[in-house]
């Protein structure tokens, strides 16, 4: 899930979406006149949709920036019949300025106050930090229920005799209570997803905020309910957690400048949102009746500020994308031909709102050249600066080679198939050794106290290792290449099963510190992944996917944990990891790097074949003008 970098603005350099190479009808001095004469204050209108822009598509993918042996073709996205204006293929006539019906409504951030921003900004990280992924310290809430004898009657009479802390029917059904939960939280990213689409983000706000209320409430009085509350109320926590996490996503688009530190801090928080029930397990250990009833009582807190919020600070409605300003632009300037000098002002403020929003030091020059090549004429001052140009700090050949295909033909290419394998092995990986970190070192280590001891540092760790990771991630995702990217992922992760099965302690130490920090990091550079590769168009249908096939891949987990129960079981279970995780990864980084060749094979032969065309094309100029006869 995401993402500390911003996708969107490669995407629409790698895409081919951008005009810059459009012929363009000339402007005439009498309408640059007209331009000049435009008053300098204007309210700014809502933006028109995507659907009826045209767009240069290339026909066939694009490897990037820089692919230059792709032809492009015009394509007009509107009503039939409609007429285009010269060298744009735009609609001069009936171009919408808004939404059409039937698509979500969207928000330019430019028309909202900037402080709200900050504010709309610090409330989401916020809620993540203590609702979007709590249900991932249940290392540290397990010893409480435990040591509050839940599931105690599935114990058989000879292990109560034994005096055992935990006995195995009981580990096993609160090991199913996590499981539950965390592959709920997969499976339900698509129909989130959906929601998210159609109702917008203050919903799926309004949902969390009330499955959070029906999670606390059950797991409060979980112990007076006729049924198994505690596994309702998990799963109530688990479900509300990515309806408030992912409805966050689009407020990266507040701050184009600082949209991977606003997407790196919002990953963070999910990520360091274990540290909730690290804070109840320490306040349980250090007082005397603070018991879980207590806790998620005061815990509604939470669900009432979510509420609160929602409905008076938090958008109603997605902020929009970088690349959804720049066709909102164009589409406005295009309206322009046919409207006189006072309609075509409101308009013109507009464009130079967006202008100034999207000129910030990281911003690229195709985004920025896009509108400016288009605008006749813009205020030019001493205090107006140009933007810079960024240049990218990797070249990265495989970025954008599926981004138009079909979702069907991204599903199907290898790409897809063998990185849902190694998301779904590790996703399966992460979640059992968090279930079951102390029976595993207590098994490993034969000593229950160095058990406890472990649990209890990874219960403090994973939240530090979440805030720790974001900036690492951020600097990871934005200097490194996919395939370098996906080497890290599969050696690291290979190195923390091979570490789990070292009888050590300074082993087990820097296995549980590793892991909290791989843990952001691959839930991050995994859906950075889908971004580069597979691109936006599909996003939702590809990353959900993915997600899903995760979640189902997620029950074997109960496998697992019976045997682990197994003598030498443990043992069994990692070594299983190592080699079915090994071997998915590392076809998935070889199908990789081949890729990776065969495009930069194509590209330099695209770019040698280009070359002695110019070549010859120069050389029959030269001769053509050399054999020339006077008259």
């Amino acid at each position: 899930m995401s993402l500390s970098r911003i996708p969107y603005l490669e995407w629409w350099e790698a895409s081919g979406a951008s005009r810059e190479d459009v012929d363009r009808a000339s402007v005439t001095d009498s309408d640059e006149d007209a331009y000049l004469e435009l008053p300098d204050h204007s309210i700014a209108s809502s933006f028109s949709s995507l659907s009826y822009v045209s767009i240069r598509r290339p026909t066939k993918p694009v490897a990037g920036p820089g692919s230059d042996g792709s032809r492009e073709v015009e394509a007009e996205v509107g009503p039939p019949g409609s007429g285009t204006r010269e060298g744009t293929g735009i609609g001069s006539e009936g171009l919408p300025l808004d939404e059409p019906d039937g698509l979500p409504k969207t928000t330019g951030a430019f028309e909202v106050d900037r402080h709200k921003r900050i504010a709309q900004v610090c409330i989401a990280v916020l809620s993540c930090f203590l609702s979007g992924g709590i249900i991932f310290g249940f290392a540290a809430i397990k010893p409480i229920l435990v040591k509050e004898g839940v599931y105690r009657d599935l114990c058989s009479q000879e292990e109560l005799h034994q005096g055992v802390s935990v006995c195995y029917g009981q580990d096993i059904r609160l090991n199913i209570m996590f499981t539950t939960a965390a592959v709920a939280t997969n499976l339900s990213a698509l129909p989130i997803g959906t929601i998210l689409d159609t109702y917008g983000p203050r919903v799926c706000g309004l949902i969390g905020s009330g499955l959070l209320t029906i999670g606390s409430l059950l797991l409060a009085f979980a112990r007076y309910i006729p049924f198994d509350a505690y596994i309702a109320g998990y799963l109530s926590l688990a479900l509300a957690g990515p309806f408030i996490y992912i409805s966050s996503f689009h407020l990266s688009n507040t701050f184009p400048a600082r949209s991977g530190l606003i997407l790196a801090m919002l990953t963070g928080a999910y990520d360091a949102s274990t540290a909730v029930f690290m804070a109840f397990n320490l306040i349980n250990e250090y007082t005397d009746g603070f018991s879980t009833q207590r806790f998620f009582l005061i815990y509604l807190l939470i669900p009432l500020f979510v509420l609160t919020t929602q409905v008076t600070i938090m958008p109603e409605t997605s902020y929009k994308t970088v690349g959804e300003l720049v066709l909102q632009a164009e589409a406005r300037i295009a309206t322009e031909a046919n409207q006189t000098v006072r309609e075509a002002s409101h308009h013109q403020e507009t464009i130079t709102k967006i202008q100034l929003f999207l000129t910030f030091p990281n911003s690229t020059h195709r985004i920025m050249s896009s509108i400016d090549r288009q605008t006749p004429v813009l205020p030019q001052d001493q205090n107006n600066h140009t933007p810079q140009t960024q240049t990218q700090t990797h070249k990265d050949p495989i970025q954008g080679t599926l981004h138009n295909l079909p979702a069907r033909a991204q599903i199907l290419s290898p790409y897809f198939i063998l990185y849902t394998f190694f998301t779904a092995l590790t996703t399966l990986r992460i979640n059992f050794f968090l279930a079951t970190i102390h029976h595993q070192y207590t098994s490993l280590l034969h000593s229950p106290t160095l058990a406890n001891y472990i649990t209890q540092t990874l219960t403090i760790l994973l939240p530090i290792g979440g805030i720790l990771a974001a900036p690492l991630t951020s600097i990871i995702l934005n200097t490194l290449p996919t395939p370098s990217i996906t080497l890290i992922l599969v050696i690291t992760g290979s190195t923390l099963c091979l570490m789990n099965t070292i009888s050590s302690l300074p082993a087990a130490y820097t296995t549980i510190l590793l892991m909290s920090i791989y843990r952001p990091f691959f839930y991050s550079a995994s859906s950075d992944y889908a971004a580069r590769v597979f691109g936006f168009r599909h996003f939702g249908t590809v990353y959900g996917l993915v997600i899903f096939v995760s979640g189902v891949v997620g029950f074997a987990q109960v496998g697992l944990d019976t045997l682990a129960w197994r003598e030498g079981g443990v043992e069994v279970v990692d070594w299983l990891f190592i080699g079915v995780t090994g071997f998915v990864g590392g076809l998935w980084v070889s199908i990789i790097f081949l890729g990776v060749r065969r495009i930069v094979e194509r590209r330099d032969l695209e770019s040698a074949e280009r070359e002695r065309e110019s070549l010859l094309v120069d050389s029959v100029a030269e001769n053509q003008y050399g054999s020339t006869d006077n008259p």
